[in-house]
């Protein structure tokens, strides 16, 4: 997951299993990130805010792109 942000950016690694939690409306999932998972985290300091969800991040939810409407939709299976 890399998450562009215009306030202060993260240097450097997580401690091993970092929680980090991404929100999307009233729906949030908790992931560990860092040494000892398998899943990676950026956070980088940018002109805007904005968030990109790769692969791994999305085994346990449904994505829809409705691209017509410019939405993206999330969904727990």
């Amino acid at each position: 997951m890399v998450v562009t942000t215009t306030g202060i950016g993260h240097e450097g690694t997580y401690a091993p299993r970092t929680p980090a939690t991404l929100s999307v409306g009233t729906w949030s999932h908790t992931y560990e990130v860092g040494p000892g998972t398998p899943l990676r985290l950026s956070v980088v300091r940018g002109d805007h805010n904005g968030i990109v969800v790769g692969l791994a991040y999305q085994q346990d939810i449904d994505v829809y792109y409705d691209f017509s409407s410019n939405r993206i939709g999330l969904a727990n299976r």
